[in-house]
């Protein structure tokens, strides 16, 4: 879903700071080229990072960031990047597929906006910037999703539900 970032860019002020992350330098160049990336650079709207490992800092940033976007496309599973978000009270930025359809809630644990929707979500980055009372309330919200989806006793109910 990263080539939704340039509108997503392109809808959102120029107060709207964004890493993006990658395992390493040619994967991020790669990047900047496919999905016309520079023009975001220059502006001081993205900042790209390479050999981001957790291991290698991708968790502090993650801790220091005001949110996490999450563009996957795809109607995946709970995904690490979710759960990792989630975990670090980070509020999530997200299209409505999957589980972020059925356990995202709009201002209350993440934000979410319809498939493709770019123009939505940019907004949504912008009133979650200039609003730290809506954030720490969807930090907290994020928090008790993060602490649903991996409780141990729910899995084994969930488990036991299915006859397994």
């Amino acid at each position: 879903g990263f080539q939704y970032l340039k509108e997503i860019l392109l809808h959102c002020d120029k107060t709207i700071n964004i890493i993006a992350a990658y395992n390493n330098k040619e994967a991020a160049n790669v990047a900047i080229q496919k999905y016309d990336f520079q023009q975001f650079i220059d502006n001081g709207m993205l900042e790209i990072k390479h050999d981001m490992r957790w291991d290698t800092g991708l968790a502090e940033l993650v801790a220091q960031s005001r949110g996490v976007i999450i563009p996957s496309i795809w109607p995946t599973t709970t995904e690490f990047g979710l759960l990792e978000a989630l975990g670090y009270k980070k509020p999530v930025f997200t299209f409505d597929i999957s589980v972020h359809k059925e356990e995202i809630i709009n201002g209350v644990n993440g934000f979410k906006a319809p498939l493709g929707d770019c123009k939505t979500l940019a907004k949504q980055l912008t009133i979650l910037k200039d609003d730290n009372q809506l954030y720490g309330h969807v930090s907290n919200g994020a928090k008790f999703l993060f602490d649903k989806m991996t409780n141990k006793q729910s899995w084994i109910d969930t488990f036991k539900s299915m006859g397994l």
